[in-house]
């Protein structure tokens, strides 16, 4: 079976989840004797595009100051027309039975009758009035309605397209995703890696929605946990001037607050060495950060909103991410239990095992045979 995978997403992002979650996904289909899955991304902006074999793709030319472009709008709109332009001479060429799109944004005709798109979540719906009021809901309804098949990558993501978009149940199949962290003995760095004694670790965006003024929020009403633990920041950029205010405001210690920027190794050794790793976004299409964590025998403790009960069971201690004594709390009790913690790192160990990409890419091609 030959699977076309097109440009879209690694021309909009440097990084990310669905970046990650589409190669992944090729690199397993690829293991399948009968399967022929390319991914056709002639000029791309995708550092995880830059690292998978080669024999997942088809055309990829990576652009140099990828993280420069990443900020330009603009720049990203001409690349997604001229790829566009020059996957059409590929498909006409390569006669794929399968069409996986790789985002919403369209380009394909009426008939399109071997299209595939996943939705990752509903994000920019649900939390429209922290986009900008040019963003228009009308291209993903497009794609929606062309696409033959539909994959979601939580129930919580297929609930909620039904209720945006009236999708029929019946064309939409969830698969969860997995992680790329691997429990290894020794991890090495070229330069010593120096970390507070005792932390705990939050990763990712800080953006709006993601809540992170929330969690200040609920370290301010306890000063104990400061005390006690630093809080280290994984990614996400540096701490803005504008955050650094807000925990002036709240008299907290800036000192006890830690950002680093690294790579695979270093966020592996975070979760490995916090005393938990803590997610209290109000959302998420499913939150990968969570099996990652249980990867590395890590606590969680998660908001209990859209998919994170779905994917934690109950490897987790979850909180209201609205309520900052609920998460302040929640705080507490890992903090108060050595035998909690240990009971959440155990049973996250087995929670982890019901995902892999194996199972996602098999799932996946189920959905492919409905089409042919």
């Amino acid at each position: 079976m030959k699977i076309f995978f097109d440009h879209k997403i690694f021309s909009l992002q440097s990084y990310g989840g669905p970046s990650r979650y589409f190669t992944n996904l090729v690199s397993k289909l690829n293991e399948i004797d009968f399967v022929n899955a390319k991914i056709y991304a002639p000029f791309h902006i995708n550092y995880m595009l830059s690292s998978i074999n080669k024999s997942n793709i088809g055309i990829a030319n990576k652009i140099p100051f990828a993280n420069f472009f990443n900020q330009s709008n603009n720049f990203k709109k001409s690349i997604l027309k001229i790829n566009n332009k020059i996957n059409k001479y590929y498909e006409k060429k390569e006669k794929p039975e399968i069409i996986h799109t790789t985002y919403y944004e369209d380009g394909f005709p009426k008939n399109s009758g071997n299209l595939v798109v996943t939705v990752y979540d509903l994000i920019h719906e649900i939390f429209k009035k922290d986009y900008s009021k040019e963003y228009k809901f009308l291209p993903k309804k497009n794609i929606l309605d062309k696409a033959q098949q539909i994959i979601c990558i939580s129930q919580s993501t297929k609930k909620d397209l039904i209720n945006y978009y009236d999708i029929d149940e019946k064309k939409i199949t969830v698969t969860y995703l997995s992680n790329n962290l691997t429990l290894d003995e020794k991890l090495f760095f070229k330069k010593k890696i120096k970390l507070p004694e005792k932390f705990f670790l939050y990763v990712g965006s800080r953006w709006k929605y993601k809540n992170f003024k929330q969690l200040l929020l609920s370290v301010s009403i306890n000063k104990n946990i400061l005390k006690e633990l630093d809080l280290v920041i994984f990614g996400g950029g540096k701490i803005t001037s504008q955050e650094k205010e807000f925990i002036k405001r709240l008299n907290l210690n800036i000192d006890k607050i830690i950002q680093l920027d690294g790579d695979e190794n270093l966020l592996k050794l975070l979760y490995r060495k916090a005393e938990f790793f803590i997610y209290p976004s109000k959302y998420e299409g499913f939150g990968i950060p969570i099996l990652e964590s249980f990867s590395q025998q890590c606590p969680v403790l998660c908001s209990n909103t859209s998919s994170f009960p779905e994917v934690a069971g109950n490897a987790a201690i979850f909180f209201d991410p609205n309520d900052e004594l609920s998460i302040s709390n929640s705080i507490d009790s890992i903090m108060a239990s050595k035998d909690l913690r240990k009971k959440l790192i155990n049973e996250g160990s087995e929670r982890l095992q019901k995902f892999s990409w194996t199972k996602c890419a098999s799932e996946t091609l189920n959905v492919y045979k409905k089409i042919r």
